[in-house]
């Protein structure tokens, strides 16, 4: 009975893991989207008329790629004053964190179910070796750690698309910034 039951918590605590790991990918690849987006909006506010060559355009492009483009592309369409700058640095920032926590996790090898304790499956132990500097680095996350991740990305694609509409229909970026940063 007691092996049934360690099962059963091992298949519920180890799918969670599983499960927030995807929804992450998933939420993660929604940021590249709005950013994505954004410079497609943009090149067709510009003048651009056949949107299907600004998707080829930026098809086989990653995130940090995605990052410089759209940085390149809303800097070319308005000069910014110094707190418009922050505001977008900030965002920007913020998907380069994110872009690094995604690369962590999906380049990591990942050992779920593999926790210490007997009872506990719900530890993600995990090594990833970067090339770069020959270090080995270590992970321990549980399912709440990738939703929290999750939360971070749904929160850039709201802040890129309103920065992108800010510029689309060239409204103030501090004000539309700060109704956020009020609530």
């Amino acid at each position: 009975m007691k092996n049934i039951e360690q099962r059963s918590q091992y298949d519920k605590e180890t799918g969670e893991i599983y499960q927030a790991i995807g929804r992450f990918t998933v939420k993660f690849e929604h940021v590249v989207q709005a950013m994505k987006q954004g410079i497609v909006f943009i090149l067709e506010l510009q003048g651009l008329r056949n949107q299907q060559l600004s998707t080829i355009l930026l098809s086989d492009h990653t995130a940090e790629p995605i990052r410089s483009i759209y940085n390149a592309i809303v800097s070319e369409v308005r000069v910014f004053t110094q707190d418009e700058r922050l505001i977008l640095n900030s965002i920007l920032e913020e998907i380069k964190v994110l872009t690094v926590e995604r690369n962590d996790i999906i380049h990591g090898t990942w050992f779920v179910g593999r926790s210490n304790a007997d009872s506990n499956f719900s530890d993600l132990p995990a090594h990833n070796y970067k090339k770069q500097n020959s270090k080995i680095k270590q992970f321990r996350n549980q399912s709440c750690d990738f939703d929290h991740l999750s939360i971070r990305c749904d929160d850039v694609v709201t802040l890129v698309n309103r920065f992108t509409g800010c510029i689309m229909d060239n409204l103030s970026i501090v004000n539309n910034f700060d109704a956020i940063n009020k609530k």
